[in-house]
């Protein structure tokens, strides 16, 4: 029997890194050909990006 562990498909084991999420945002960037599709989508790339990273130190620095 195989005994490692195994998790669905498309599940990664390690967090994303800034430059893996700042490569994805490029990618989807260079396929927008809307300056208004760009702008929008870097806004909401950016806020999701904080908040990814924002979310992994609130876990292991909590405020109170």
């Amino acid at each position: 029997m195989d005994s490692q562990k195994h998790t669905g498909p498309g599940v990664r084991a390690e967090a994303l890194t800034i430059p893996e999420l700042e490569q994805s945002k490029a990618t989807v960037l260079n396929t927008l050909a809307s300056v208004h599709s760009r702008r929008s989508y870097t806004f909401a790339s950016n806020s999701f990006i904080a908040w990814y990273v924002i979310g992994d130190s609130v876990l292991y620095h909590p405020l109170f």
